[in-house]
């Protein structure tokens, strides 16, 4: 009588290949696009609730409150801020800050371009030793009393 082979590595699931299958590609995810009507105060409260929201993130923030967008044409607004490093941070947390003012104004229409300001810095960006220079440059007097006071700053 022949016995058949018995079959040691039969397998009762499905059968793996050692080729890897090719990924089904998913349809991109589009983005709904809006264009509602909105006013300019209503983009500036968008903006103070991204401040609000993200209010542990000092660097970026303290940006936005001292650096705010300014109207050029359209939905086009500039952002101008007083360093390089300034630039950077806010640029890459655009997208961020876009997909909040886009939902909150249902307008993806809106776009803030970030500039570094090329002249002379903005007084609400200076620290202690530049507002007294300044200070003393337009108040000689005030130069006199620190001096005979002999006081400085901290």
């Amino acid at each position: 009588m022949a016995h058949a082979a018995p079959e040691r590595f039969a397998s009762r699931g499905p059968r793996l290949s050692a080729r890897p299958q090719p990924q089904q590609q998913q349809a991109p995810t589009r983005v709904r696009e809006a264009n509602a009507q909105y006013t300019e105060k209503q983009l500036q409260d968008a903006w103070d609730i991204f401040i609000a929201i993200n209010s542990a993130d000092h660097l970026l923030i303290n940006t936005m409150r001292a650096c705010r967008p300014k109207h050029r044409d359209g939905d086009t607004y500039t952002m101008t801020v007083e360093s390089d490093i300034q630039a950077a941070l806010v640029t890459e947390n655009m997208p961020r800050i876009l997909s909040h003012i886009h939902g909150s104004l249902d307008n993806t229409h809106i776009v803030i371009n970030v500039v570094t300001n090329q002249g002379a810095s903005d007084p609400i960006t200076w620290n202690e030793r530049e507002c007294l220079a300044d200070i003393t440059r337009r108040h000689p007097s005030l130069a006199d009393f620190t001096a005979a006071l002999s006081l400085k700053l901290g």
